[in-house]
């Protein structure tokens, strides 16, 4: 399984890492779109309450403070 596949398994889990064997925490990550640093999930969006899906992931840059959104392909782990 490829890692873009994975991120949308877990995101459609509500999860946002993914615990390898040994026991390691891979989180997901994106580059901010105004500085390239890289940002983990700060904030999850669910449109319906009843299931456990994301709807929307969005990011937060600790260099220049912006919060932003990014599509799956645009992901990969820290």
């Amino acid at each position: 399984m490829s890692d873009i596949d994975l991120i949308c398994e877990l995101l459609a889990d509500a999860k946002v890492f993914n615990e390898t064997d040994s026991g390691l925490k891979r989180y997901i990550c994106a580059k901010c779109p105004k500085d390239g640093f890289e940002a983990q999930v700060s904030r999850v969006e669910k449109n319906d309450t009843t299931k456990k899906s994301v709807e929307k992931a969005a990011f937060y840059c600790p260099i220049c403070n912006n919060e932003f959104v990014v599509s799956a392909k645009d992901m990969y782990f820290g």
